[in-house]
């Protein structure tokens, strides 16, 4: 009896032992929290014009870095030397995560993407909650950007090139 009383204590003892060392072990959650945190959107950094826009119109995206964890960008359309189109974008990284904040001039609080997928020259931001769009996605190849935003049956493709300052 006196020896499965000392089984039973040691393998208590031992299983507390291996949840302790278990639990310091980073979680795969955590882990991808830290990676999410330490993105890198340089790529993204200065002026670009649109080349697929239609010949009367001319558009632009401009971003900034602003910190570590901010990239502060706009967009707008000209036309005639008039902005037509306007909205300011703003890439940060709150809580571990990345967000992508949309808001045009008529809005009081921007639409909020959360950040879906990641590579070093590609992102893809979703939000399902809202009509259109759903889906942004950014890409670079060379000396373009092409974006992409998507909801239901609608796609609408924009294709920059950036600008020498």
């Amino acid at each position: 009896m006196k020896s499965f009383l000392f089984f039973l204590i040691g393998v208590t003892l031992f299983s507390c032992n291996l949840k302790t060392k278990s639990d310091s072990l980073p979680k795969k959650e955590n882990t991808n929290l830290i990676a999410n945190s330490e993105k890198s959107f340089n790529w993204l950094i200065g002026k670009w014009k649109r080349t697929n826009e239609k010949p009367e119109k001319e558009t632009f995206e401009i971003w900034k870095k602003t910190s570590e964890s901010e990239y502060k960008g706009i967009g707008y359309t000209m036309q005639n030397s008039d902005t037509i189109w306007q909205e300011e974008m703003l890439l940060s990284n709150t809580d571990r995560k990345w967000e992508l904040k949309i808001k045009n001039p008529e809005e009081e609080e921007p639409v909020i993407f959360e950040i879906t997928d990641f590579t070093t020259n590609s992102f893809i931001f979703e939000n399902h909650d809202i009509d259109f769009p759903n889906v942004i996605s950014y890409s670079k190849n060379d000396n373009k950007i092409y974006a992409t935003v998507t909801g239901g049956d609608t796609k609408l493709a924009f294709e920059f090139e950036k600008l020498i300052e």
